[in-house]
């Protein structure tokens, strides 16, 4: 019988002592403590977040702040990938790379980002088209070089494999004439 009742005892005291954490962690929402999750779907997001004289460098984040924590987040560019910033989506909604929020409540932040550059648009028309063709055929054939189209290294490669000749020729061309729809870069 004395087990039992210790053991009742013991038991009591342990709901009460959750119920007591419980009750903390209510309070600290109370006070005002929100998440912030940074989200980039193509995984190419580094971002510069600045609290007060503060500044660091994530990839993502998912993290606490207290309520009225001011951030200056910044977008940092990658010029070795073939993206730039496009936009912010979600809880802030802005097109300048730059923001700033104030946590005065869960934020969930989402930057998109797009092409640079367009594989296989040499003359950066936006169109991939015949005459795009033509360019990368006179690159191959070295009747241009690219001081005159600068960026064909970037875009002319469409089958990344490092060098621009006639096998992405036949990739543009069966582009153009719809037999394929993307270039497996």
């Amino acid at each position: 019988m004395k087990r039992f009742f210790l053991f009742f005892i013991m038991s009591i005291t342990f709901v009460c002592l959750s119920g007591i954490f419980v009750w903390a962690d209510s309070e600290n929402e109370n006070k005002g403590i929100y998440s912030l999750e940074l989200r980039c779907p193509m995984a190419s997001g580094v971002y510069m977040i600045k609290e007060g004289d503060n500044t660091e460098m994530v990839n993502a984040i998912n993290r606490n702040y207290i309520a009225g924590t001011v951030l200056e987040i910044t977008v940092v560019p990658i010029p070795s990938i073939n993206l730039v910033f496009d936009k912010w989506t979600g809880s802030v909604e802005s097109s300048d790379s730059t923001i700033i929020v104030v946590m005065d409540s869960d934020k969930v932040i989402t930057s998109h980002h797009k092409e640079r550059y367009k594989l296989g648009d040499l003359n950066r028309d936006g169109v991939i088209d015949s005459t795009d063709y033509i360019l990368l055929r006179r690159y191959i054939l070295k009747t241009i070089d690219d001081s005159d189209i600068h960026f064909i290294n970037h875009v002319a490669d469409l089958n990344g494999d490092g060098e621009i000749n006639s096998t992405d020729a036949v990739l543009l061309r069966r582009y153009i004439l719809g037999q394929i729809n993307t270039f497996k870069h």
